[in-house]
């Protein structure tokens, strides 16, 4: 059980991190077209940077000791 929670932890997190990927570069394609940013994006960066910082405090260990598998199951 806890390694399935590790490994949870640990794909939460890529998740989250491609998330927050597609959403710079969706703001930053705005920016290049002279759009200003919409009024909820400064709360979405906000929360994210929250989001990150729990996420690593919370499971540091399982994020950074995981090795990342050649085939997933």
């Amino acid at each position: 059980m806890r390694e399935q929670l590790n490994h949870l932890a640990f794909d939460c997190y890529t998740h989250f991190l491609k998330a927050v990927d597609y959403l710079n570069q969706y703001a930053d394609l705005m920016d290049e077209q002279g759009n200003q940013p919409l009024k909820w994006w400064f709360e979405v960066n906000c929360s994210l940077n929250l989001a990150y910082t729990s996420i690593n405090r919370e499971n540091k260990r399982e994020i950074s000791t995981r090795q990342l598998c050649l085939f997933d199951s």
